[in-house]
């Protein structure tokens, strides 16, 4: 029951990740600290070996120089490198090519969506809404963490972590 539980976590912080990214524009150094130290300690509460910890280290460390690449070339905000890099080990291997997949189609349709709505939105009064105007501003970023959280919470049921805990 306990680990069920923890298990829940990645999925919570993903969703907050992604609420504050779309509304803030920022996804809290605490929230994908929270989430990458949380990891060693709910795996090996679910009864994961040191191998299998090390094998979601290694993603997460992996993911992070290729976050902190996409980074340096302002193709994403620093804080979805770290996000990205905390998701990882929770998708270890068995879940990681799923993460990549479902995190680059929900980037697209998110672009897409973000393009289309300040095509609309270039074409009203004033701009439009006041709080249409807030989520998405003329010169802001596409906020990815929206779409790595969707990536991951679409890929965790395909994890090990999570395959360990309900036998699947």
């Amino acid at each position: 029951m306990f680990a069920s539980l923890l298990l829940a976590l990645a999925p919570a912080a993903l969703v907050v990740a992604a609420v504050t990214d779309l509304a803030e524009r920022r996804i809290s150094n605490r929230l994908t600290a929270a989430l990458a130290l949380s990891y060693p300690l709910v795996a090996l509460a679910v009864g994961a070996g040191f191998g299998e910890i090390a094998q979601g280290l290694m993603i997460g460390v992996g993911l992070l120089a290729f976050g902190f690449a996409l980074f340096a070339f302002n193709i994403i905000g620093g804080g979805d490198a770290k996000l990205i890099a905390a998701v990882g080990p929770w998708m270890g291997f068995a879940a990681f090519p799923e993460f990549l997949m479902f995190t680059a189609f929900a980037g697209g349709a998110l672009s897409a969506g973000v393009l289309a709505i300040r095509s609309v939105q270039s074409q009203m009064p004033a701009g439009g809404p006041v709080w249409l105007t807030r989520l998405f501003p003329e010169r802001a970023g596409v906020p990815y963490g929206v779409a790595i959280a969707a990536g991951g919470l679409l890929a965790y049921p395909q994890s090990a972590l999570v395959a360990r805990m309900f036998g699947a």
